[in-house]
């Protein structure tokens, strides 16, 4: 499970009011948007259906972002 809950600015990006719409997660370091980002894709990950699978797509500035994401996907979902 998530271990920490969302701030309500995460929470506007994680369940927004189109759930078909994309998000811009942009921040100074620090703010957040690691946990944001994984929390999202969390969100659409879970609401999967075996016949109806999202896309969810990340990018980031650097791996080390990316192999954060990873780890806590597969903490948080596969567990």
């Amino acid at each position: 499970s998530l271990s920490d809950d969302p701030n309500q600015d995460q929470v506007k990006v994680i369940f927004p009011n189109d759930p078909t719409q994309s998000n811009y997660v942009l921040g100074p370091a620090g703010t957040g948007k690691t946990f944001t980002a994984a929390h999202k894709a969390h969100t659409l990950l879970s609401l999967s259906s075996d016949d109806r699978v999202p896309v969810v797509l990340i990018a980031a500035h650097n791996h080390m972002t990316l192999h954060y994401l990873e780890l806590y996907l597969k903490i948080n979902i596969l567990s």
